[in-house]
């Protein structure tokens, strides 16, 4: 119990430590940033789709606690979420259980105000919470269930009981508690998800028939049949917290109901088997009846082919036009890839990518391992940032290939190490992937797409890096003067997030939205100037926007959120109008802004920034062709040895040229290959994997 009470300490300290200091980078209050912190996280794993602030703490009618914190109206699965959280920012505390409660009844208290016309009577229209109860009013029955979350990171009774479920006009509402305890588990998960717990017994006593696949692999395979009931009934129960990321990402942008599925569903549902590709799933375990061999239970069910199946199971069986109430004669085959957990996190996205490979999901939708995110995780260590003020030492900007990398690699270190690693790579100075899209996407003059959230964005963003990166030396100007313009922007979207903040026209509200927008305005009013472009190189060596600059950029973000709140707008709800192309359409076109004096002479001329990424990218050009000879002998001798007598075991797998480079590299005295010989070595390589080849991992 001491060292479970210290590990819950330290990962406390830890998230303090994060929230205070990126409530400083992005000028929110702590407790706001709180909000975000763990909205993120629950939304790496499934919890969340698009969540969006809206704060309010009042009194209701008959004396009623009302709260709310944020919500997500995404309702990939027709649910509504709404968020309210707490933030201690002393030691490990706790929270009563009466207080507990409250906190999560004031949830559903809300829901019941704000569903009722007279809520708005005494609010203002921009405020994000009349926003929110607008469309709740409006959603009405379309509604599958109302979600309520308390999260906080004070710990709650280990006995604490959720609140049984209730209903607002027939509308169940389910409440979900996330104390510290249960959120540092989640953070240390593999994967960063909670893993679910799918009993089969639930919908069959006698558990699922399977036929299991032997083999001497690291995993086991079944094969089973799922019916189309019980696969709505875990849709409805999970929702996209079934699918694995890959899929979610890949769903999301779908329609909700496959043509093809609703056709076979309705007009013959015994020919669903036949017609349809089933699932691929995989598990960390199942449990298997001992005398039937029937799996009664699955642990960290995820689906990673068949996600659209899935959904439109559930979809056809609500939708009152199908007229189809129960899918009973729905047979949906399965296969089961039940993978031990500590190879899961490398091996899952994998069977996901494979499984999918012949399916219209974009190589980039695997994107957590493209050699983008390499090369700029490589580029954050070795790029060293310029001199701040009165420091007397150069720091780093730290790249997050993988979420948690910062605190994982931290935490590894001693305490001493900790703290030289803390000056060299400062907290306020983490990009994430999502991050680096968000800046790139604004400046690329997409603000609706990131205003679509993260994940949306982020899909679009990869698949903008792919097509560039695929191109014949595509991937040069992926460069160092590129790390260093993804920094500017970081600033740049930083510095004038804060500077709207501490503006006294801003209030609260689409803060995000007004940031994105503002940037894409500025960066298509400069696009439209002859010969000049940003001059990213003064903020990065500034490490700051210039005291000239960022008033202007303030003053045209308050324009930016007159025109987002104008009562002209096609969609009520000022962040899902900001999602439409229509809307960054008017504002791009429509809105008339010249590019202030002080902004003008501080541009770069269009000629110097050419010369310096044409620069940058010869010298990237010679950094690929170093690499790709001096990576051949990180490897020993023998194991090229190994690559030459496969390929001589199998002779169509390369020719007598290609034998003839390999000589130079197993050969007693070892020559260095050309660059030319180099690239041919490692194309020889990822042919010979492709036919078995299993070395030079």
């Amino acid at each position: 119990m001491v060292t479970t009470q210290k590990a819950l300490s330290n990962y406390n300290q830890l998230l303090i430590s994060d929230v205070l200091a990126r409530s400083t980078v992005e000028g929110n209050f702590p407790t706001e940033q709180f909000t975000v912190n763990v909205c993120e996280l629950l939304g790496d794993s499934g919890e969340f789709s698009d969540v969006q602030l809206a704060y309010l703490n009042a009194v209701g009618k008959r004396r009623r606690k009302l709260r709310v914190d944020a919500y997500d109206l995404t309702r990939e699965d027709d649910a509504v979420t709404l968020v309210v959280t707490d933030f201690a920012q002393d030691e490990l505390s706790s929270v009563a259980t009466a207080e507990t409660r409250s906190n999560l009844i004031s949830g559903s208290n809300f829901l019941k105000e704000c569903i009722q016309e007279e809520f708005l009577y005494a609010k203002e229209e921009s405020d994000p919470v009349y926003q929110l109860a607008f469309d709740l009013l409006h959603l009405g029955m379309s509604l599958t269930k109302y979600k309520v979350y308390y999260i906080t990171n004070s710990l709650v009774p280990e006995s604490f009981k959720v609140p049984p479920q209730e209903s607002i006009n027939g509308v169940p509402i389910e409440f979900h508690l996330w104390d510290l305890r249960r959120l540092h588990t989640l953070a240390e998960s593999v994967g960063q998800r909670e893993p679910l717990e799918i009993d089969i017994t639930a919908w069959d006593q006698e558990g699922l028939p399977a036929l299991r696949v032997s083999n001497e692999c690291d995993f086991t395979t079944y094969l089973a049949v799922l019916q189309g009931e019980m696969v709505a009934d875990m849709y409805e129960m999970y929702g996209s917290r079934l699918l694995e990321s890959n899929v979610r990402s890949y769903l999301s942008n779908r329609g909700k109901v496959n043509k093809s599925i609703r056709e076979t569903v309705i007009a013959k549902p015994d020919h669903f088997i036949a017609y349809n590709n089933g699932i691929t799933a995989t598990a960390t375990a199942v449990s298997v009846d001992e005398k039937s061999g029937n799996i009664v239970s699955i642990s960290d069910l995820q689906i990673v082919n068949g996600g659209q199946t899935t959904a439109s199971l559930f979809y056809v069986r609500r939708d009152p036009r199908a007229n189809v109430s129960r899918l009973d004669g729905i047979s949906v085959p399965m296969k089961l890839v039940v993978v031990d957990a500590e190879i899961a996190e490398a091996l899952v996205p994998n069977i996901s990518r494979f499984a999918n490979s012949q399916n219209a999901v974009s190589a980039s939708d695997f994107f957590s391992n493209h050699p983008f995110h390499q090369r700029l995780e490589e580029l954050g260590k070795r790029v060293l940032a310029p001199v701040r003020g009165n420091d007397s030492y150069q720091t780093r900007w730290f790249y997050e290939r993988t979420k948690g990398q910062y605190q994982s690699e931290k935490g590894k270190l001693s305490r001493s190490d900790q703290t030289r690693f803390e000056r060299q790579y400062p907290r306020v100075q983490v990009l994430t992937k999502t991050d680096v899209a968000k800046f790139e996407m604004s400046w690329l003059q997409k603000p609706h797409v990131v205003s679509a959230g993260a994940q949306k964005n982020f899909v679009q963003f990869a698949n903008a890096i792919e097509n560039k990166w695929k191109v014949k030396s595509g991937d040069e100007q992926f460069n160092e003067q590129y790390y260093k313009e993804v920094v500017a922007k970081a600033i740049l979207f930083n510095s004038l997030r804060r500077g709207v903040i501490n503006s006294n026209w801003y209030k609260s509200g689409y803060l995000a939205n007004i940031v994105t927008y503002t940037i894409a305005k500025l960066s298509h009013s400069i696009s439209l100037l002859p010969m000049k472009e940003m001059n990213f190189d003064d903020i990065w060596s500034r490490g700051e926007m210039p005291v000239t600059v960022l008033p202007e950029l303030v003053s045209l973000a308050e324009k930016i959120a007159m025109l987002l709140d104008s009562r002209t707008r096609e969609v009520t709800n000022v962040t899902e109008w900001a999602k439409k192309e229509s809307c960054w359409n008017g504002i791009r076109e429509d809105f008339n802004w010249t590019v202030p004096e002080a902004i003008l002479s501080w541009l770069v001329d269009t000629s110097v920034a050419v010369g310096k990424k044409a620069t940058a990218a010869d010298k990237q050009r010679l950094d690929n062709k170093l690499k790709t000879v001096t990576e051949i002998f990180d490897y020993p001798a023998e194991e090229w040895r190994g690559l030459q007598d496969f390929l001589v075991e199998n002779n169509r797998v390369a020719s007598d040229g290609d034998l003839g480079i390999l000589r130079l590299i197993t050969a007693l005295e070892q020559k260095v290959p050309t660059d030319a010989q180099a690239a041919r070595l490692w194309k020889m390589v990822d042919r010979a994997r492709s036919y078995g080849f299993g070395g030079l991992r």
